[in-house]
């Protein structure tokens, strides 16, 4: 937690964060929370940080500036998504000087690369939606708060979350096939630590089973557990690169049988986990 003294001009600054070893091994994460109050005009001259930021307006304006992307101003209710090594900056000169904002800031090694892939790659703005990301930013807040090792599961769950939440609403509107497909995938990529069965999936997303089913067959060739179990292998392809113990990874990925998962791993890579870390040293 960091926090700085009030001053004629920053009224508030508090900031949830941390840095723990073991997130070096998530692709990305979110790992600081900043809440900011100014009550006279400001200006924040242009920068690049290899974060993914996430603003939300809560009072008052912002102006915020792009070199390569034309300017935009936030008003309470707003949302903005600025990509990495996005330079930027902000000032409220010319909207009151009056502002109370929150940033999450999301770092990883795969945070740009996650970025590109789903096209999240120049500044969004999302009006009137600030209220869409706020729970999860105030959830991924009270974790950082508390600074507990046994909820860093909880912590990349968080962060999947978020990250999902900024595509599905920057995402164009899709048939009803498509934005059921969307959701599926979100739900079954997130939180690999906790079982999930088909029918929880179906429960949750008010829909049947023959039609989740049919839209997975036509759309990706494999039933909705395929989907998941192949995505949790991906995740335990990048874990055993970064040299964890083929024990480690089955735990993060929530195999409390280690041969189980290194059976499944095997029936999709064509090796097990250690031959296939031993070649990827």
């Amino acid at each position: 937690m960091i926090e700085q003294p009030s001053d004629q001009n920053y009224t508030y600054f508090h900031a949830d964060y941390w840095e723990n070893p073991l997130q070096r091994q998530w692709p990305f994460h979110i790992f600081c929370i900043e809440e900011v109050i100014r009550c006279k005009p400001s200006r924040l001259y242009n920068i690049k940080q290899p974060y993914l930021l996430l603003v939300l307006i809560c009072e008052g304006k912002l102006h915020y500036i792009f070199p390569n992307f034309s300017p935009v101003v936030l008003s309470a209710g707003d949302a903005l998504v600025i990509p990495p090594m996005t330079g930027y900056s902000f000032e409220s000169d010319t909207t009151g000087g009056n502002y109370r904002k929150i940033v999450a800031e999301i770092s990883g090694p795969q945070v740009s690369i996650m970025c590109e892939m789903l096209g999240v790659n120049t500044p969004l703005v999302f009006e009137g939606r600030k209220d869409a990301f706020l729970p999860t930013v105030e959830t991924a807040r009270e974790i950082l708060g508390k600074r507990n090792s046994l909820e860093l599961p909880d912590l990349l769950g968080i962060s999947y979350q978020l990250l999902g939440q900024i595509v599905q609403e920057r995402s164009e509107p899709e048939d009803e096939d498509e934005k059921l497909l969307t959701a599926a995938k979100l739900l079954l990529e997130n939180d690999f630590q906790s079982p999930l069965t088909t029918a929880e999936v179906i429960r949750k997303l008010k829909t049947s089973r023959a039609r989740l089913e049919r839209i997975f067959r036509q759309k990706l060739q494999q039933t909705p557990m395929g989907y998941r179990i192949g995505k949790k292998m991906e995740r335990a392809a990048y874990f055993l690169t970064l040299s964890h113990s083929v024990k480690e990874v089955a735990f993060l990925l929530g195999y409390c049988n280690q041969f189980y998962f290194s059976n499944e791993f095997k029936r999709l890579y064509g090796v097990s986990p250690q031959t296939f870390q031993n070649n990827h040293q």
